[in-house]
């Protein structure tokens, strides 16, 4: 009753996690996935819609170079298992939701990742990924909720963030993130937690009417101006109240002098 591509994956990801006697009705080769109702697997017609595996300690990798096969596969749920190693260089290419939280994966989130354009639930939270965040974003305009939490990213967050036109919500707390969380500015969020990391700068003012949980940063505590849309912001001198330091060269403060000027004059 199972394509056999489908068939093939599913064997192929059945010994990637040890053959695990949990997934009950699960082989390592031939088998029939939809016909003979195998734990966790959902299907329409011959073909594999949805697998969940949730929380049933599984071990091992994903064994992926079969993923990509599951091309009618909408649902991938391996979270809150045992599972580690590096992300497979290919996934379903038609996934709108995969979650793979709470588990040992490590490396720096896959590129292949990038190319799941139907993607509108990524959940990466939990594990080990360490380093620059792999993933061109550019694609992936489909994601409302994004979480990267409870792991070790670091350097700045990617400049391709700003694709992500339709996310609602955002979750980067405890990692090692630095830089300026300016590219989030022009994003639809509802929800963001970016706690505990390294961030430094302004928060943009377009962020601080949502949900928005920043503690554990560097945060300027002085107002910034708000940058014209498409520009660098121009940074204005910081308020004495707020004890916020900035260097600019002397053409810079010549340029502001006026302006400084005019805030003594209303003043």
């Amino acid at each position: 009753a199972t394509d056999a591509s489908d068939t093939s994956a599913l064997n192929t990801l059945f010994s990637g996690m040890h053959s695990p006697a949990q997934l009950t009705q699960w082989t390592a080769a031939a088998g029939d996935p939809c016909g003979q109702n195998w734990r966790g697997v959902t299907c329409s017609g011959s073909r594999v819609t949805q697998i969940k595996l949730s929380g049933l300690e599984l071990s091992g990798t994903l064994g992926g170079y079969m993923l990509d096969k599951l091309t009618s596969l909408t649902e991938l749920d391996l979270s809150s298992n045992n599972l580690g190693g590096d992300l497979p260089y290919q996934f379903p290419p038609n996934l709108q939701r995969l979650n793979l939280a709470n588990n040992q994966f490590t490396g720096a989130a896959s590129y292949s990742l990038s190319q799941i354009t139907p993607l509108k639930y990524l959940n990466l939270g939990h594990n080990q990924f360490k380093g620059q965040i792999a993933i061109d974003f550019s694609k992936l305009d489909s994601l409302t909720t994004l979480d990267f939490s409870f792991n070790s990213f670091t350097n700045s967050l990617p400049a391709t963030f700003s694709s992500l036109t339709s996310l609602k919500s955002l979750y980067l707390q405890n990692n090692q993130f630095s830089g300026t969380v300016d590219v989030l500015a022009g994003l639809p969020l509802e929800t963001l937690n970016i706690a505990n990391n390294d961030f430094t700068g302004w928060i943009p003012s377009s962020l601080k009417g949502i949900t928005l949980i920043k503690d554990g940063n560097s945060f300027n505590t002085g107002p910034a101006p708000p940058p014209p849309p498409g520009t660098p912001p121009i940074r204005g001198s910081p308020s004495r109240k707020s004890g916020g330091r900035e260097s600019r060269s002397s053409d810079e403060s010549t340029r502001n002098g006026d302006s400084k000027l005019e805030n003594l004059y209303f003043q």
